[in-house]
């Protein structure tokens, strides 16, 4: 049993030692934490390998790092939710959608379709005297949880 706490406690150090690498711009140094947490299968260093190849402007490779996480997780809601962010508009509505799907609490899918999304068609939908800037923002804060659950055009 104190075999595999010190397997976990050594998966982790890698993960965390990549965080910080990634932190000090030490992009190199931050990929191979993230390789030999991977060699000692540790799942979640997919994602952390998929920050580096974002922040090196390797998109495809962060889109396919986290298509690995996808197909190894158990619960991969977040895994799409994160993939989201490694892909172009639409693949990313799709993997937002399948994030919902598989775990309809969580926000970020909800938070990311009312901020970004529905701004233009929400001014179609409101009455006349709400499409000025002013009173649109105001209706928006006050009422912004109607948004969020609007879906997708």
């Amino acid at each position: 049993m104190s075999l595999f706490y010190m397997s976990v406690g050594i998966l982790q150090a890698l993960n965390n030692l990549g965080s910080i690498y990634v932190d000090c711009g030490k992009l190199d140094q931050a990929a191979d934490c993230y390789m030999n947490a991977l060699n000692i299968k540790h799942t979640r260093a997919h994602q952390g390998l998929a920050r580096v190849y974002h922040l090196k402007n390797q998109r495809k490779a962060a889109f396919d790092e986290m298509t690995k996480l996808i197909e190894k997780a158990h619960s991969s809601a977040s895994a799409y939710e994160k993939r989201s962010e490694y892909c172009d508009r639409e693949k990313a509505k799709d993997d937002l959608n399948m994030a919902t799907q598989l775990d309809p609490l969580r926000t970020y899918p909800y938070r990311y379709r009312a901020a970004g999304n529905h701004h233009h068609s929400a001014l179609e939908i409101l009455p006349p005297f709400y499409a000025t800037p002013q009173k649109f923002l105001r209706l928006f804060q006050c009422h912004s949880i109607h948004f969020i659950f609007l879906p997708f055009a």
